[in-house]
C-alpha cells in the first residue's frame, strides 16, 4: 500500500495523451467518452507512467473518470509498481485522485496492498484509505481500519486496529497488534502505538508504544524498543533463563539471525524473573535500571548490571531460608550454559535471610550490612553457596550482633568468618549477644549451635547467665567470681561453645573480675557453672576478707597464687593449685605440691586451706615444713603433719625450732601443740635467726 502513493503522485504529474476517437457521450454531463486502452507518458520526467483503462469519461467540470484502470510506474529506487482498481477519478485541477473498487497494489519487490478505496491529494503528498486495508510482503502481513501513506518519507500509517503478522521460513512467527502502527520502509522500522502487543518466539511483549527496527531487507528484527508500562513474559527454557521482565522502558537487541535475544536494557522501575530449578519459585530482581546480556540461546543470562534501589529476592529451597539482597549497584557475571554464577553488590548493601517459625524451630531473621557483597551462586540465581562481605560489615541474628571490616559467610555450613586487615590501628572484629562480647582480629562463628573460634588479640566479656530457679529458690553462695557481674578474658586464641557455656582461652590468657585475676598459658571457663581451669605458669590474684582471731578486726588481704595448674569448683567454692603450687595470703606464704583453698559463703573469705606434699609455710611469726597442712580461717589455726614437722619461730634474737609428727598452732598465739602436748620437743639454736634458717 505504501508504494501505491508513489504511483498516484507520479501519475498526477502526467499529461493526457491525444484522444483517438470521440464517440457521443453516454453519461449526463459527460463531454468525452473514450473506450479502449489509453497510454499517457510524462514529459520532462525520469519516470515513464503508463495508464491503461477500458474506458475514460471526461466531464464538463474538468473531472476525468477511468474505469477498470491499471497504472504502472517505476519508482526512483528501481522498483516497479502496478495499481489496479475498478475506477479512478481525477479532479479538474489534478490535486485530488480517488481510486475505488478492488484497489490493489503490486510491487516488484513482492509488496501487495488491497483496499476498497483510496484518495491522494497532490498538495499534501499523502494517500488516505478510509476503510479496511491489508498488505503483505514476504512473511509480513498486516491489516487495519484506515491508513495513510506519506510518499516523501515512504511511511505507511495504519490508523485503527492495526494487526501485523510475520511467518517466514527459518524465522520465528510473530504477531503484533496496536491501536495504530507506522511502517517506515526507508527507515526500516515498525512503530506500534497504543496498547502495543507482540507475540514472538513464545514471548509476549506489551507496552504503550513499541518500535521495531528491521534489517534493510525487512526480514529480521535488529532491535525492539518498548516504551511505557513495558513487560515481557514467556516460557522459560530452564534454570537460569529469563522468564519475564518489566519496566517503564525496555530495549532489546537481537543477534544477527534476528531470533536470539542478545542484550536487554530496562529503565525506570525495572524488574525481571529468572527461572529456578524445576519445582522452585522464580527469582525476582528489581532496580531502577538494568542492562543484561544473554548466551547464544537468547535466554540464559550471562551478564547483568543493575543500578539504584537494587532488590534481589531468592525464594526458599529445601527447607532453607528465603534471601533478599538490597543495594545501590549490582554486577553479575557468568558463562553458558550455567549462566550468572558470581554477583557483586555495592553501596548500602543489605543481605537478609528469613524463615518462619516451625515445629521445634524458632523463626529466622538474619541481616548483614556492608559496603560490598560478593555472592557465589548456582545456576539460575539458585542456591547461594558463599558470601563475601567487605567494608563496615555488621551482622545480626536475633540477639547476636557482629561487626568487622570484612566477613566470609560459608552459607552451606552456617559459618561466618569475621576478619580485619593486618593493621594494628583497625578496629577489631566483634561478636556480641546477651551472654558474651568477643573481640579479635579474626572470628569464626557457627550460627547453628553457637560455637565460636577467635584469634589474634582476643578480648571477651562474659555476662552472667540469668538464674531461672523455679519458685524463687535460694541461689547458691557466692564464690570466686560473682554471679551478677561480667567476667573479662584476654588471650591469643579462643574456642567458645556458647550453648554449652564452655570457653577455652590459650596463649597469654588472662581472666579477671574486679580485683580477682588469673593468668596462664591456657584458661578454660564454664560460664554456666562458673568453674575454671588454668594451665601453664598460672598466676592468680584476689582480695579476700581476713578477720583477726584475737581482735576481730577485718582487713582486706591481697592473695596471690601460682602453680602449673589451677582449678576452681564453684559448687564447692574450692580453688586448687597444683605443680609447684604457691599461695600468699591469709594463711601466709605457702608452698606445696598441691594447695586447696575453700572460700566461705560470702566468697570473700578463706574458710579453709589445704596443702599437700613438700609443704612449706612462712608467716610473720613462724616458718613451717611438713607433708600436710590445714589452715582454718575462722580462728587462724594451723594443723601441720609430717615425718617430722619442723616449726621455726624467732624468740629474743634466737631461733626456736620445734618438731614432731603433728603440730597445731595459731597465728596470733605463741603456744604450739606438738603430738598433743604443748611446747614439747623444742630446741633453741643460739646465735641464729629464723631468717637465716628459712626453708627455701
Amino acid at each position: 500500500m505504501l508504494l501505491f502513493a508513489v504511483i498516484v503522485y507520479n501519475s498526477l504529474r502526467l499529461r493526457p495523451a491525444p484522444v483517438v476517437s470521440r464517440p457521443e457521450p453516454v453519461e449526463v454531463n459527460a463531454v468525452t467518452d473514450t473506450r479502449g486502452a489509453i497510454a499517457i507518458q510524462a514529459k520532462g520526467s525520469k519516470e515513464d507512467v503508463k495508464v491503461e483503462a477500458e474506458r475514460s469519461v471526461g466531464y464538463a467540470d474538468g473531472m476525468t473518470k477511468l474505469e477498470r484502470v491499471r497504472i504502472t510506474v517505476p519508482s526512483r529506487s528501481g522498483r516497479t509498481f502496478v495499481v489496479t482498481a475498478a475506477e479512478a477519478r481525477i479532479g479538474a485541477d489534478q490535486s485530488r485522485f480517488d481510486v475505488q473498487g478492488d484497489v490493489q497494489l503490486t510491487a516488484s519487490d513482492g509488496l501487495t496492498a488491497k483496499a476498497q478505496e483510496a484518495t491522494y491529494d497532490t498538495r499534501e503528498h499523502v494517500v488516505r484509505i478510509p476503510g479496511p486495508v491489508t498488505f503483505a510482503r514476504g512473511g509480513l502481513a498486516g491489516t487495519s481500519v484506515g491508513a495513510t501513506y506519506e510518499y516523501g518519507r515512504d511511511v505507511l500509517h495504519l490508523l485503527e486496529s492495526a494487526h501485523l503478522s510475520y511467518n517466514a521460513t527459518g524465522a520465528d512467527p510473530a504477531e503484533a497488534t496496536a491501536h495504530t502502527a507506522e511502517f517506515a520502509r526507508r527507515g526500516h522500522y515498525l512503530h506500534l502505538q497504543g496498547q502495543a502487543h507482540i507475540i514472538r518466539a513464545h514471548r509476549t511483549m506489551d507496552a504503550d508504544v513499541a518500535l521495531v527496527h528491521l534489517t534493510p531487507d525487512e526480514q529480521r528484527v535488529r532491535r525492539l524498543e518498548l516504551r511505557g508500562n513495558a513487560r515481557i513474559t514467556g516460557d522459560s527454557a530452564g534454570a537460569g533463563t529469563l522468564r519475564a521482565m518489566q519496566a517503564s522502558n525496555i530495549d532489546l537487541v537481537y543477534a544477527d539471525d534476528g531470533r536470539a535475544l542478545k542484550e536487554a536494557t530496562l529503565s525506570n522501575q525495572a524488574s525481571i524473573l529468572v527461572a529456578g530449578d524445576p519445582g522452585q519459585d522464580d527469582r525476582r530482581i528489581a532496580a531502577e535500571s538494568m542492562a543484561m546480556s544473554f548466551a547464544t540461546d537468547g535466554a540464559t543470562l550471562t551478564e547483568l548490571s543493575a543500578r539504584d534501589r537494587v532488590d534481589v529476592q531468592l525464594p526458599a529451597e529445601n527447607g532453607g531460608p528465603a534471601r533478599r539482597i538490597q543495594s545501590t549497584v549490582l554486577e553479575g557475571h557468568g558463562t553458558a550454559p550455567q549462566g550468572i554464577t558470581a554477583v557483586r553488590f555495592s553501596r548500602n548493601v543489605e543481605y537478609r535471610e528469613v524463615r518462619p517459625a516451625a515445629k521445634n524451630r524458632a523463626p529466622l531473621n538474619r541481616v548483614a550490612r556492608s559496603e560490598t557483597l560478593d555472592l557465589a551462586i548456582k545456576q539460575g540465581f539458585g542456591s547461594v553457596d558463599d558470601a563475601e562481605f567487605d567494608g563496615n560489615v555488621s551482622f545480626t541474628d536475633g540477639a547476636l550482633e557482629a561487626v568487622s571490616a570484612s566477613a566470609h559467610y560459608r552459607i552451606a555450613q552456617s559459618l561466618i568468618e569475621l576478619a580485619i586487615p593486618d593493621v594494628p590501628s583497625v578496629t577489631p572484629a566483634r561478636v556480641k549477644d546477651e551472654l558474651s562480647t568477643v573481640q579479635a582480629r579474626k572470628v569464626l562463628l557457627a550460627l547453628e549451635g553457637g560455637k565460636m573460634t577467635a584469634e589474634g588479640d582476643v578480648r571477651s566479656e562474659l555476662q552472667p547467665r540469668v538464674d531461672r530457679r523455679p519458685g524463687g529458690a535460694t541461689p547458691p553462695p557466692e564464690g570466686l567470681l560473682k554471679r551478677d557481674q561480667p567476667v573479662f578474658v584476654t588471650a591469643d586464641h579462643l574456642e567458645y561453645e556458647r550453648d554449652a557455656g564452655r570457653a577455652l582461652y590459650t596463649g597469654r590468657a588472662r581472666l579477671w573480675q574486679g580485683d580477682t585475676a588469673v593468668q596462664a598459658a591456657a584458661i578454660a571457663f564454664d560460664d554456666r557453672t562458673r568453674d575454671l581451669e588454668a594451665k601453664g605458669e598460672v598466676r592468680s590474684t584476689m582480695v579476700v576478707d581476713q578477720i583477726n582471731a584475737a581482735t576481730k578486726a577485718k582487713a582486706q588481704v591481697t592473695t596471690t597464687g601460682a602453680g602449673e595448674k589451677m582449678t576452681y569448683n564453684d559448687a564447692l567454692r574450692r580453688i586448687t593449685y597444683s605443680g609447684n603450687a604457691r599461695l600468699n595470703g591469709p594463711p601466709g606464704d605457702l608452698a606445696a605440691t598441691r594447695i586447696e583453698i575453700f572460700l566461705d559463703a560470702t566468697g570473700r573469705g578463706v574458710a579453709r586451706a589445704e596443702a599437700y606434699d613438700a609443704v612449706k609455710l612462712q608467716t610473720e611469726e613462724r616458718s613451717a615444713r611438713g607433708d600436710r597442712l590445714t589452715y582454718f580461717g575462722h580462728d587462724e589455726r594451723y594443723l601441720v603433719s609430717g615425718a617430722p614437722v619442723v616449726i621455726l619461730q624467732q624468740v629474743d634474737q634466737q631461733c626456736r625450732e620445734t618438731s614432731g609428727r603433728t603440730v597445731t598452732f595459731f597465728k596470733s598465739r605463741d603456744t604450739l601443740t606438738v603430738d598433743g602436748n604443748e611446747r614439747t620437743r623444742t630446741q633453741t639454736k643460739s646465735g641464729a635467726t629464723c631468717a637465716e634458717l628459712r626453708f627455701d
